[in-house]
């Protein structure tokens, strides 16, 4: 098991909005959890991934919220097949992805 975060913080020193609002020090603040589990370790085939982003920012109602669940299948050494929900919290939505990834 995986556990990684993340914090970002960005001071804008001057930015302009609306191109009639004139902000000093505009601050953004961003956050990133992941959990990511194999249950056989670097043997395993399948890879479940969960993730939380947030992104903060004064002023604006362009915030972004967001968590995913993801599955990876090891179909061959360079073919997987995917599976991923995400539910944005901000714009109440969800999105799914099915898929197949692979390299050469």
């Amino acid at each position: 098991m995986i556990i990684a975060a993340q914090y970002l913080k960005r001071t804008d020193s001057e930015i302009w909005l609306d191109h009639l609002v004139r902000r000093k020090n505009l601050e953004t603040d961003g956050y990133i959890f992941e959990l990511t589990y194999s249950p056989q370790l670097d043997r395993s085939r399948f890879y479940y991934t969960l993730l939380y982003n947030k992104i903060k920012r004064e002023y604006s109602e362009f915030n972004y919220e967001t968590a995913t669940f993801n599955v990876n299948f090891l179909i061959t050494r360079n073919l997987k097949m995917i599976g991923e929900y995400t539910r944005d919290m901000q714009m109440d939505t969800n999105r799914f992805i099915l898929g197949l990834v692979s390299g050469f």
